[in-house]
């Protein structure tokens, strides 16, 4: 039991650390593309994924891609409900897959592509408003377990600080 407590902290402080981390890179004012390319940038990082994309919601409801982490150029917008990434936003729940189709956000570098093996799909959302969807490649098996929230992480004033840490807490709610 004392090895799963130990564990658990770790977990936690883990947890702390990224979304400390994540506020002090959204502070200040920022251009959305930059405050969404600095977003992406430190939770790819901070989670080992390799490749991302996040995509922001228009007025019209339409998603549209505002940050890419070691992917290529898109332009296609997306509809609540069209695809993985509408569902997410539709639904407002995070999703994992796993065994990823080989058209799928292929991670580019000069020596070639390659797909990553597993997704993760987490919405930001305030009050069942989503604002954006951020979508993370892994091509190393993700931890298995459910996200339980999809409620983004919150400042003390209760504005939304970043996008829900259902990436982060899959790991949590394995050890703890």
């Amino acid at each position: 039991m004392a090895a799963r407590d130990h564990r658990c902290r770790e977990t936690q402080i883990w947890l702390r650390a990224g979304k400390a981390g994540l506020g002090a890179r959204v502070q200040g004012e920022h251009r959305l593309e930059v405050l969404g390319a600095s977003a992406l940038n430190y939770l790819a990082q901070y989670l080992q994924a390799q490749v991302g994309a996040l995509y922001l919601a228009e007025p019209n409801g339409v998603f549209r891609r505002v940050a890419a982490y070691a992917a290529a150029s898109a332009s296609e917008d997306v509809r609540p409900g069209q695809g993985l990434l509408g569902e997410v936003a539709k639904s407002l729940r995070p999703m994992h897959v796993r065994e990823v189709p080989d058209e799928h956000l292929a991670v580019n570098s000069a020596l070639g592509r390659s797909r990553p093996r597993e997704l993760l799909l987490a919405p930001a959302d305030v009050d069942g408003v989503v604002y954006g969807v951020v979508e993370l490649g892994f091509f190393r098996h993700l931890e298995p377990s459910k996200p339980s929230s999809s409620r983004p992480t919150r400042s003390s004033k209760g504005k939304p600080l970043s996008w829900n840490t259902s990436a982060t807490s899959w790991r949590a709610r394995k050890t703890c």
